[in-house]
């Protein structure tokens, strides 16, 4: 009966120091000693490595240009991504690895925030950047990037070549080619203007602009591929279109 008791003892212990002893080698945390049982501080020692790693992440923040959107910075080729990291003390170093397309920079801090050189992106695809505090060492947390294909606006059919229309000739523009590329979920927009782009108000293709006044600016059509959030980039095209009196 002692035997079985001392057996079930034996088995719900904490596990023989040795085994812990071996460990100094990882973590000086794992090897602190509890003064109430004199046996390993192994909980203690996660616990406090966590709590101090956990402070360190809120005391230096990356921050991204292009802000993230939904975790993951959208840029079109030929764009770039600049990190900076606040809240540095002087003496820090930091390393942002963003290979491919470029390699590493490592940099110090010499106040309370620090800025890499943008990173150039000029082909299309899902790349990550990578940051490091390198003393005392801590990693963050990689940063998803996504290269865009440049987008490509709507192609415009007009009912009157670009150049010098007569006045009050009505004008009209329908859709010839869609637009392609850009963000998921990118859409054509269209905008005209009467006072030779001062204002513009939206256009849907097909509708006629009246043209009464010869006197008037140029009248442009714009045609947009964009995001409705902003993701991305965007490209447009504007079409001009002059009122001239010409049977005078």
């Amino acid at each position: 009966m002692k035997n079985n008791q001392k057996n079930t003892q034996r088995t719900n212990q904490f596990p023989k120091i040795d085994f812990f002893r071996k460990n100094c080698r990882i973590s000086k945390f794992i090897c602190m000693k509890n003064r109430m049982n004199n046996q390993p501080g192994f909980i203690t020692g996660i616990v406090l490595f966590m709590m101090t790693f956990s402070l360190n992440v809120f005391g230096q923040t990356p921050a991204y240009d292009p802000a993230p959107v939904l975790g993951i910075v959208y840029v079109c080729e030929g764009g770039e991504v600049t990190l900076t990291v606040n809240g540095t003390t002087p003496g820090e170093q930091y390393s942002m690895n963003a290979n491919p397309p470029s390699g590493t920079q490592t940099l110090t801090a010499t106040g309370t925030s620090l800025t890499f050189a943008p990173v150039l992106y000029s082909t299309s695809g899902a790349y990550s950047i990578s940051l490091i505090r390198v003393s005392p060492l801590m990693f963050f947390p990689n940063q998803t990037i996504q290269v865009l294909v440049d987008p490509t606006v709507a192609v415009l059919t007009l009912s009157d070549p670009e150049g010098n229309v007569e006045a009050g000739t009505m004008i009209s523009a329908t859709i010839g080619t869609a637009g392609t590329g850009g963000a998921p979920g990118s859409i054509d927009e269209f905008e005209y203007s009467k006072d030779g782009g001062t204002t513009w108000l939206p256009y849907m293709p097909g509708d006629v602009i009246t043209t009464t006044d010869y006197l008037l600016a140029n009248v442009k059509i714009k045609s947009i591929r964009r995001h409705p959030a902003g993701l991305g980039c965007y490209s447009e095209n504007i079409y001009k279109i002059r009122m001239v009196n010409l049977t005078n």
